[in-house]
């Protein structure tokens, strides 16, 4: 493969972004990239070359990683932390389109149907990441298949999930939004505990005010559909919450 090394197309680089030199971050970049849920199962080759052509950065718990119109087009690499993906209506509501793990990927990549210039990315946690510009993007897309393929199933669901989202807050209820979101949840993380979120990161989510999803969940938890713990919802009931989710 050829070593393609483009400069990051920034407009303007978010200040809350601090470049990792050295130390033992850069020294492990390599696993932290053969843990992408893209990158899987790729050569040690291509991923030397993919650590030469990615830049990582650190971003605190509150930091911007990008609003709309601000970077101009990177593909970033969330290898620790969690980054919330929001957007904001007229009237200032938020309403959040994703909640992001390690391994996962964002940005701003028109081959590949993603688009931020609506979009705020914001660190929920301290996160480290890498961004790739559009040039290395493509070349190594042209050089390896697999992680095109993976590329668009993952955009694909992103889509889906997205216009579920949107969906649910234009045609159902309070309490079918929430179930329909906790269901989602727990599918995505194939256990029935939903962990790390607060009240407030799943009435984003939703599209509700915090007070409403506390609300909600105390209601839930009073007809055995859930328990509520800190920082945690354990599903009891799927069929109560699958009825819930259709209203």
């Amino acid at each position: 493969m050829t070593r393609v090394v483009s400069r990051l197309p920034w407009r303007r680089r978010p200040a809350a972004l601090a470049e990792v030199r050295g130390g033992a971050e850069l020294t492990a970049k390599i696993g932290y990239l053969s843990a992408s849920e893209i990158f899987a199962a790729l050569s040690a080759e291509r991923l030397q070359w993919i650590k030469e052509t990615t830049t990582m950065f650190t971003c605190p718990r509150g930091g911007v990683i990008y609003e709309p119109g601000e970077t101009g087009e990177v593909l970033f690499l969330l290898k620790r932390g969690l980054v919330r993906l929001y957007q904001l209506s007229p009237e200032g509501k938020k309403l959040v389109v994703g909640m992001l793990g390690p391994g996962a990927f964002f940005g701003e990549m028109p081959l590949l149907g993603q688009a931020m210039r609506d979009t705020f990315a914001e660190a929920e946690r301290e996160c480290l990441i890498c961004a790739m510009g559009q040039g290395d993007v493509e070349a190594l897309l042209l050089a390896e298949p697999r992680v095109a393929l993976r590329l668009l199933e993952v955009v694909g669901r992103r889509l889906h999930e997205h216009r579920t989202t949107l969906g649910d807050v234009v045609f159902k209820s309070v309490p079918g939004r929430v179930a329909s979101l906790l269901l989602r949840l727990a599918e995505e993380g194939r256990g029935d505990e939903i962990a790390g979120l607060s009240h407030q990161d799943l009435a984003d989510m939703a599209g509700v005010a915090r007070e409403t999803m506390t609300h909600t969940l105390g209601e839930f938890a009073h007809a055995g559909a859930v328990e509520v713990h800190r920082m945690a919802v354990l599903l009891r009931d799927r069929e109560m919450l699958d009825a819930l989710a259709s209203r």
